[in-house]
C-alpha cells in the first residue's frame, strides 16, 4: 500500500511538472547555447524612398562638406598646438 502511495505522489508531481510547462511561455533562443531570447523580426523600411535623389545627393554633399571641414580644422589645430 505504501509503494502505490509513493508512485501516487510521483505521478502526481509529474503531472503538475508538464503542466507547468506546458504554460509557461517558451524563450526562442538564437541557435546558439548562449540561451539569450531571439530578436523580434523588424519590418524593413526604405527610408530613402522617403527622399528624391536630389534630396539624397544634397545631403552626401554636406556631410561630405561637413568631414572636410572638420579635417581641416583638425589639422590646424594640430598645425598650431606642435
Amino acid at each position: 500500500m505504501l509503494h502505490l502511495q509513493k508512485k501516487e505522489k510521483k505521478s502526481k508531481k509529474k503531472e503538475k511538472k508538464t503542466e507547468e510547462e506546458a504554460e509557461a511561455p517558451k524563450e526562442e533562443t538564437s541557435g546558439g547555447d548562449d540561451g539569450e531570447p531571439k530578436r523580434a523580426q523588424r519590418a524593413t523600411s526604405n527610408v530613402f524612398a522617403l527622399f528624391n535623389q536630389s534630396q539624397i545627393q544634397e545631403f552626401k554633399e554636406v556631410c561630405i562638406s561637413r568631414n572636410v571641414h572638420t579635417l581641416l580644422e583638425i589639422s590646424i589645430f594640430l598645425e598650431t598646438k606642435f
